[in-house]
C-alpha cells in the first residue's frame, strides 16, 4: 500500500517525507532502566554502500536522551559503546508495558 493512500492530509506522501519531525530517543538498559550515559548512535538510511545515507552520530547524554530532527522514514540504529552495555530482559521489558 502506497503512503499517499493512507494520508488524511492534502500533502502527497512525497512531501511529507521531506518535512523534518523532531523527536528525543532514549536509551536506557538493566533491571533498573538505567540510562545508558555516554553510548554513541549512529543514525543511518537505506542500504549499505553507496546508497546509504547517514544521519549523523550522536553521544547520549546523562538523562541517556538524545534529541533528533528527522524526515519521515524507517531508520537503522548503529549503537556503539566503549563498555560492556547492561541488557534489557525481553520478559521484563513486556512485564513493564
Amino acid at each position: 500500500m502506497k503512503a499517499s493512500s493512507v494520508l488524511q492530509s492534502e500533502q502527497s506522501a512525497e512531501e511529507l517525507g521531506k518535512q523534518a519531525h523532531t523527536m528525543l530517543l532514549r536509551f536506557v538498559g538493566g533491571e533498573k532502566l538505567e540510562p545508558l550515559t555516554g553510548l554513541q548512535v549512529k543514525i543511518t538510511n537505506g542500504n549499505y554502500g553507496d546508497t546509504q545515507k547517514n544521519f549523523g552520530a550522536f553521544t547520549i547524554d546523562n538523562s541517556g536522551t538524545i534529541k533528533v530532527s528527522l524526515p519521515i522514514a524507517h531508520y537503522d540504529l548503529h549503537l556503539k559503546s566503549d563498555k560492556e552495555l547492561p541488557y534489557l530482559d525481553v520478559e521484563a521489558l513486556s512485564e513493564r508495558l
